[in-house]
């Protein structure tokens, strides 16, 4: 700050430029704050969407094991294995079900179900 005189005499041109300096610094760690809080957030969803694709990526290897033991057509398990690539959240719900008698019959026939409700390819 010098003495010189701003245009309208009212103050002194270098205290109005650290003012808008000091403006712009503070707009500048606002805008970086929320640039970290938008990262934290698309972290948080990332991590969502990875335990999400794992649950798809666990039907789809349910649906192959159960094609594998002739519980499934080859037609019943491409349809649930698009299900699962297009991350349909029903396949999700009835994989957590099915998953828990493993590659049985009985996992078969909830997939089989879904594929009747959804009116997919297979579901009869």
């Amino acid at each position: 700050g010098g003495a010189e005189v701003g245009v309208d005499g009212a103050y002194p041109v270098g205290d109005a430029m650290e003012a808008f300096m000091e403006a712009q610094r503070q707009r500048t760690l606002e805008i970086e704050r929320e640039a970290d809080a938008e990262d934290d957030a698309e972290e948080e969803l990332s991590e969502e969407r990875g335990e999400r694709e794992l649950a798809f990526a666990d039907g789809i290897d349910l649906v192959d094991q159960l094609e594998e033991a002739n519980f499934l057509s080859e037609v019943e398990a491409d349809s649930l294995r698009s299900l699962c690539i297009a991350m349909d959240p029903s396949i999700l719900v009835v994989t957590f079900a099915a998953a828990r008698f493993g590659p049985t019959e009985r996992a078969a026939a909830h997939m089989k179900q879904l594929l009747k409700i959804r009116g997919a390819p297979g579901g009869k």
